[in-house]
């Protein structure tokens, strides 16, 4: 093999890694940006689930019984009354 031909081979070769580079780091990308997308919608949901929680009075008054509850320091009503906040926010996801 002559010194051009090994040159050229060598060049093709380094080309074809850098490209090859190129599209992992692209892959990088998008996945991050997928990535970043998703904690976003997350995060908004979030929000609007606290903003829509914090609207219902039922919700509220569990809350505050909830509170009392821990307070007295009687575990089964705290019990009771984290069962009846769990199932007050899935009514609420359920309506909405």
């Amino acid at each position: 093999m002559k010194r051009r031909d090994l040159h050229k081979l060598v060049k093709e070769a380094i080309a074809e890694i850098k490209q090859e580079e190129l599209q992992q780091e692209g892959k990088l990308g998008r996945f991050l940006g997928g990535a970043a997308l998703l904690a976003a919608l997350l995060m908004g949901n979030a929000r609007l689930n606290d903003k829509i929680y914090d609207q219902s009075p039922k919700l509220k008054v569990l809350v505050q019984n909830l509170e009392k509850a821990k307070e007295a320091g009687n575990e089964e009503l705290v019990d009771k009354i984290e069962k009846q906040i769990k199932f007050q926010k899935i009514r609420i996801d359920v309506n909405r």
